[in-house]
C-alpha cells in the first residue's frame, strides 16, 4: 500500500492525485507512517474540511496553539514524533500545509470518524467498582477516557480533541444532564472535570472547548501551569482530592515530559498513566532522563498488582514486536504477543493493562532482568538505569 516500495512521500503523491483517495488508502498511510497521518488529521480538523460522502458529520476544531517549545512548521503543527511512534518505515519531513491534498484531508477525516464509530461498547466500556470508564477513540491512535462514579460525577482524562466527547455525551442516553459533586466547585454540567496527565497537544487539545461548553474544571501539574490550556487546579506529588465519592491520588512521573503526572483511584483500583507507561512499553524521553523514567515506571508498578492501568495510545502490537527482540525467552511475553495481535485484528483495544501484566512482560519495567541485559549487551553494567536507557535507544530506532 502506501510507502511500501518507494517510501511514504512517493506513495502518498501517487495516491493523492485527483480524487483517488479512499478509506483504504488512508488506512495504509496510518499503518506505514502514523506520524504523518496524525499530522494530516489535525490539519484537516483545523481546516474544518468535512467528509464529502457524509456531510452531516462536522469536523472537530483543531487543538489550541502549540507551546513554543515544540518545533513546528508554517501550519503550526508540531514536528515532534508521537509519544511512541510505531512506524514501520522511516518518515519523511512533514509536507507543508499547502501540499496536503484536500481530497486526502476529507478522506482522513472520514476514517477518523469511522474509527470513532467502530468503537464497540462491549470492549470500550469498563466497570471498576463504583467507577465506569468509557474509552473514546481519537485522532489515529489516542484514547480519551470518560470517568463516571456512582454519584453522577463525570470527568474526562486527556481530551485530544473536543468533538468525540461531545458526540459521546449527545449520543449516550444514560449520560447525566447534570454533574455530581466533586471538589466542591458546584459545577452542574454533565462533565465536571478534565484531568490532564501532561501538556502535549494530543492530550490537551480539547481542554478549552470542553471547558467553555460544559464548565469543566481543568486539573494539571503545577510545574506545567504555563503549558496546560485552561488549567484551574494545580496538583503535584502527594496531592489528593475527591472525585465524587472516590479518592484520587496524584503521582509525579517525569521522563516523557518534565511535568508528567498520573491519577490513581485506589478504591476503584485504576490509574491513568498517560504516556509514561504503555503495554510492554514506555513513552519517549522528550524532556526527561532515563533515570527519571526508571523511577516513574517503578513507582507505577509498585501499585497493587491488580491495578488497571489506562494508557493513552494504542501502540501495543508495535511494542510487543520490539519487546520480543530483547526478551524473546519470556513465555509470558510470547503468549501476550499472540493475544494482543488477535485482539487488534478484531479492533479490540488493548487498554487497559494491569500492573501484574507489565511486571511479567514489559522490558522497560524488567530492565534488571539478567537475560535482557545479556541480550542488549549490558550484562557487565550494574545499573538498571543504563539498561533502560539502552532499551529505549533500541526502541527509538526499531522499525518492525
Amino acid at each position: 500500500i502506501v510507502g511500501r516500495a518507494a517510501g511514504p512521500r512517493a506513495g502518498v503523491a501517487r495516491l493523492c492525485e485527483g480524487t483517488a483517495c479512499t478509506a483504504a488508502h488512508v488506512r495504509g498511510l496510518m499503518e506505514a507512517a502514523p506520524c504523518l497521518a496524525k499530522r494530516w488529521i489535525v490539519e484537516a480538523s483545523a481546516a474544518q474540511i468535512a467528509p464529502p460522502s457524509k456531510p452531516k458529520h462536522q469536523a472537530s476544531a483543531g487543538p489550541p496553539e502549540r507551546p513554543a517549545s515544540h518545533a513546528s512548521d508554517s501550519s503550526g503543527v508540531p514536528r515532534r514524533p508521537p509519544a511512541e511512534e510505531p512506524a514501520s518505515v522511516p518518515l519523511p519531513e512533514p509536507f507543508g500545509a499547502s501540499e496536503v491534498p484536500p481530497s486526502f484531508k476529507a478522506s482522513v477525516l472520514h476514517v477518523s470518524h469511522e474509527l470513532e464509530q467502530s468503537a464497540n461498547p462491549r470492549t470500550h466500556h469498563h466497570v471498576h467498582g463504583d467507577v465506569e470508564v468509557d474509552m473514546i477513540p481519537s485522532l489515529t491512535d489516542n484514547y480519551i477516557f470518560l470517568l463516571r462514579e456512582s454519584g453522577g460525577c463525570a470527568a474526562i482524562v486527556d481530551p485530544a480533541e473536543a468533538d468525540p466527547v461531545r458526540k459521546f455525551v449527545r449520543n449516550n442516553a444514560n449520560f447525566p444532564s447534570t454533574g455530581g459533586t466533586g471538589t466542591g466547585n458546584g459545577k452542574q454540567g454533565p462533565i465536571s472535570y478534565i484531568f490532564n496527565t501532561h501538556h502535549h497537544w494530543d492530550h490537551t487539545g480539547g481542554n478549552e472547548e470542553l471547558k467553555k461548553e460544559f464548565g469543566c474544571e481543568i486539573f494539571g501539574a503545577s510545574s506545567d501551569r504555563d503549558r496546560i490550556p485552561g488549567i484551574d487546579v494545580e496538583v503535584k506529588e502527594g496531592s489528593h482530592f475527591k472525585f465524587g465519592k472516590e479518592d484520587v491520588q496524584v503521582y509525579e512521573t517525569p521522563g516523557h515530559t518534565s511535568g508528567h503526572i498520573i491519577y490513581y483511584l485506589p478504591g476503584a483500583k485504576i490509574a491513568f498513566v498517560g504516556d509514561t507507561l504503555f503495554a510492554m512499553g514506555c513513552g519517549r524521553l522528550f524532556e526527561g532522563t532515563a533515570e527519571q523514567m526508571h523511577k516513574s515506571l517503578q513507582k507505577i508498578v509498585a501499585l497493587p498488582p491488580d491495578t488497571h492501568l489506562y494508557f493513552a495510545h494504542e501502540y501495543t502490537v508495535s511494542n510487543a514486536k520490539f519487546a520480543v527482540t530483547v526478551d524473546g525467552g519470556n513465555e509470558d511475553l510470547q503468549s501476550r504477543f499472540k493475544q494482543v495481535t488477535a485482539m487488534r485484528s478484531e479492533n479490540i483495544p488493548t487498554v487497559p493493562t494491569t500492573v501484574a501484566q507489565e511486571l511479567a512482560t514489559n522490558p522497560f519495567v524488567r530492565c534488571s532482568n539478567a537475560k535482557i541485559k545479556e541480550t542488549i549487551g549490558m550484562e557487565q553494567s550494574g545499573s538498571d538505569v543504563d539498561s533502560l536507557a539502552r532499551i529505549r535507544a533500541l526502541k527509538d530506532s526499531f522499525r518492525g
